[in-house]
């Protein structure tokens, strides 16, 4: 095995020999050059390194707006060819990581590095999910490329590791933390041309500060294969499976990498090539199954290995109880009286809408969102009748809360007696339907007041129509509708959160609705935990409805007024179309149906000061 080794580490130096080795690395998080001496040329600053091929131009210095929008704060990373800032769209009022490639078309390999950064980006730019960094523009100015990235606010898993001050971290902290690896790995497996990352590592995974675990570092991703050349390259000695040395990646290389992570994380012993202790005798506690999954992830011989993400993921997810305990990750509020279960929705960047034939869905256009918090399960019967009997009226002015009198659809009877309205019997877990949008944002401000919470609605007449106010208060309110869209979607770009078409085992639509609503949480959740956000019953959003702009926008609120209010989601029945991410309706606010209701958002607002 020495010696086997020996000529790994020798074909490893013989392929950076290739030039093309040096340009691999195009995003990646670079170490500052050291030995460095600054030269002056034609008044730019240029860097030069201690060896004679090698220039590296200065940084751009803090100040410098690109494109009258970029403008950068601070020098992250230098690099020989690749700088790293951050930076603040000056358009957007939002941090982002900007990626500098230096090159000049001087050789036909310049050439190629070229090509091959343009390529790369647009793949990349394609891609969104939860655990990615997104990338939103890429330009270029005097042979320097750049792309943008959203700015991620918390440290590498490496740091984690080192911040303890213990030999490893807790079980399953780093099994939640590999889950969400998993399931982006998947993604990018599952894409028509499969994306190995090709450099999974402890510090290649970002601890985002809610608590999500974050790929970031394209430095050597790449799809296996563009057009017919397939690239080849190497990851990090120690982390990199043997095939990967040999230029015979494929989507194991990265369950290897991830499987060399997991085992520094739990035992806090940087891996050697290769060679991993069994977890038992690092970690005495360690349960069974996992060590089980992990040292298979790092079998040398590939066949042995999990075939796919997906395998490794349902593998770690069908644990024995005792070993899966739930995570904090989502987060829940706690602790107040009547407070529903409401996950914290990671902030991130979007294409909201669609291109189909449909107006009312263009034009698709980027939306960037703050965190908030989104209910787990729709409001039900129950929930609304407290409501009402706390209340003891259905209807305020003119505006009706919610309708009674269509028994064969609404699951509270009785009423307007104080205390009299009743559930009906097997409606307790249904979603409140025949409710109007008046009826919802009354709802939102009385469950605020029972847990001591600034209400988002004030008066009636002007409810909804000053974002200044419900964005910002942190009581309890309807979902804006693009951040219904984006905590639907949940970091996907298909029709549905599950795929391109439709499965009944994620939502209640027409074919299987059997014409009514159904108990809420018997269907598949999407990847944030959210049940029934597609079918069963639509979703009153706090917006009006109105035509979509062209541009970016951070935090839409949509039009000021309006005339009919947004519903969002499709219901028991609706037809496939309907039931798409981004499917839009309208419906005048005091509209009382069979298929409409609503779930609670709460902003996270301290993104809001």
């Amino acid at each position: 095995m020495q010696n086997e080794c020996h000529y790994i580490k020798k074909v490893k130096f013989e392929m950076i020999k290739d030039s093309c080795y040096n340009y691999l690395h195009i995003f990646s998080n670079l170490p500052p050059e050291k030995n460095m001496d600054i030269k002056q040329n034609n008044k730019t600053k240029i860097y030069k390194n201690n060896s004679e091929n090698s220039k590296s131009i200065e940084p751009l210095p803090s100040g410098t707006v690109l494109e009258n929008r970029y403008k950068i704060i601070k020098i992250i990373k230098v690099g020989e060819k690749r700088h790293i800032y951050k930076t603040m769209d000056i358009k957007l009022d939002n941090m982002c990581i900007l990626k500098e490639l230096i090159c000049y078309p001087e050789t036909k390999e310049d050439e190629d590095t070229i090509e091959r950064f343009n390529r790369g980006i647009k793949i990349f730019a394609r891609l969104e999910h939860s655990n990615l960094p997104k990338v939103y523009d890429y330009f270029s100015n005097n042979n320097r490329y750049y792309v943008v990235m959203v700015y991620i606010e918390g440290h590498t898993l490496e740091i984690e590791l080192s911040r303890e001050g213990k030999p490893g971290l807790p079980e399953e902290k780093v099994i939640l933390w590999a889950i969400d690896i998993l399931k982006v790995l998947d993604y990018l497996h599952s894409q028509n041309n499969p994306i190995v990352f090709r450099d999974i590592k402890p510090a290649n995974i970002m601890l985002h500060k809610d608590g999500r675990a974050m790929l970031i570092d394209f430095g050597i991703a790449r799809a296996i294969q563009m057009g017919n050349k397939i690239v080849t390259s190497i990851g990090t000695p120690g982390y990199a499976p043997e095939e990967q040395y040999y230029g015979k990646v494929e989507i194991r290389s990265d369950i290897y990498a991830l499987g060399a992570s997991i085992h520094q994380l739990l035992t806090g012993i940087k891996p050697e090539t290769f060679n991993f202790k069994p977890l038992k005798e690092v970690v005495p506690n360690i349960s069974p199954e996992v060590e089980s999954i992990i040292m298979k992830s790092l079998d040398n011989n590939i066949s042995k290995r999990f075939s796919s993400a997906k395998e490794m993921l349902q593998a770690l997810n069908s644990r024995p109880e005792h070993s899966k305990k739930k995570e904090k990750h989502p987060k829940f509020f706690k602790g107040h009286t009547l407070q529903p279960d409401m996950i914290l929705i990671p902030g991130g960047i979007f294409q909201m809408g669609s291109d189909i034939e449909y107006s009312g869905e263009k034009p698709i256009h980027t939306v960037i969102l703050s965190p908030f918090y989104m209910s787990k399960y729709l409001v039900t019967y129950e929930d609304y009748c407290m409501f009402l009997n706390s209340r003891e009226i259905q209807v305020e002015g003119s505006a009706l809360w919610i309708q009674l009198k269509t028994a064969q659809w609404c699951g509270i009877s009785g009423g307007p007696s104080p205390g009299t309205f009743k559930v009906k019997s097997g409606y307790e877990n249904r979603p409140v339907v025949c409710i109007t949008w008046y009826g919802a944002v009354e709802y939102c401000n009385w469950l605020s007041e029972k847990n001591n919470l600034t209400k988002c609605y004030g008066e009636k007449d002007n409810r909804g129509n000053n974002p200044s106010i419900w964005l910002t208060n942190n009581g309890y309110r309807l979902p804006t509708e693009s951040e219904w869209e984006y905590a639907c979607r949940g970091g996907t770009t298909t029709s549905y959160y599950w795929g391109d078409t439709m499965n009944g085992d994620y939502c209640w639509y027409k074919d299987n609705g059997k014409n009514n609503h159904h108990r809420v949480g018997l269907k598949l959740p999407n990847s944030f935990g959210l049940y029934d956000i597609i079918g069963n019953v639509a979703e009153w959003c706090n917006d009006w409805y109105g035509t979509y702009p062209a541009d970016a926008h951070k935090n839409p609120a949509g039009p000021l007024t309006g005339e009919a209010k947004v519903p969002r989601g499709g219901s028991f029945g609706s037809a496939e179309f309907y039931c798409r991410s981004s499917s839009r309706s309208c419906s005048w606010p005091n509209t009382q149906c069979n298929y409409l209701g609503f779930r609670l958002a709460r902003s996270y607002f301290e993104e809001f000061k």
